[in-house]
Order: structure tokens, then C-alpha cells, then sequence
């Protein structure tokens, strides 16, 4: 069974830079901007199962947090952006991993903050 398009990850627009576990702004095959955390990087699949739950137990009890959702990284994903080291991390995070919604204007919080 194939996923919907909405699941799918496209392309990789960029890597973000400063994310402890290289996040990527992702679009999906549907055409949605996602910051795609990778099964691969940090601390792996459960992590990531564990920020979907969090952000979503945030969300139902109506504290401002983005939408979250897996998303399907393709086996044979080409080559995008980054680095090798990036491109190495993509393969080894090939399958399901998380999308959480790109806010376009949102910006890093400096520690004070």
C-alpha cells in the first residue's frame, strides 16, 4: 500500500543549521513545507515517537505547538543538500520519520528568551 502524497517527502529544501540532530526543511510530494526530523540522527525512532506524543498531548490540552506527523523518507532518496556526512544520515534514516510544521517567520530563541 502506498502512503498519500501528504506522507511522502519530495525533496529536501535545506538543512537547518544549529539543530542538534539536523533537522531539514522538507516538502512533501502534496507540496507542505515540514521540518523533518531524521529516524537517524539523535535519539533515534523512539525520540521521535516520543516528540510526536508530546506535541500532541500539547496540542490537546491547547498549548500553542505545531502539527506533527510521520513522514515517508524514500529508500533510494537522491542526493540533495548538505553535506556527505547530512546525505549519509538521510540513507541511514530511510522509512518513517517526523514532519513537524514549518512556520515560516519563526525564528531560534536566544537562551534569555
Amino acid at each position: 500500500m502506498e502512503p498519500p502524497p501528504g506522507d511522502t517527502v519530495a525533496r529536501l529544501r535545506e538543512v537547518i543549521r544549529g539543530g542538534s540532530s539536523s533537522p531539514a526543511v522538507a516538502e512533501t510530494e502534496a507540496g507542505e513545507l515540514f521540518v523533518l526530523k531524521l529516524a537517524g540522527a539523535g535519539a533515534g525512532p523512539r525520540g521521535l515517537l516520543t516528540e510526536y506524543l508530546a506535541t500532541g498531548i500539547a496540542r490537546r490540552v491547547g498549548l500553542a505547538a505545531p502539527s506533527a506527523r510521520p513522514l515517508l523518507l524514500a529508500k533510494d532518496f537522491p542526493w540533495q543538500v548538505g553535506t556527505d556526512e547530512f546525505d549519509d544520515l538521510v540513507k541511514r534514516s530511510a522509512g518513517w520519520n517526523l514532519g513537524v510544521a514549518f512556520i515560516p517567520d519563526a525564528v531560534p530563541l536566544a537562551p534569555d528568551d
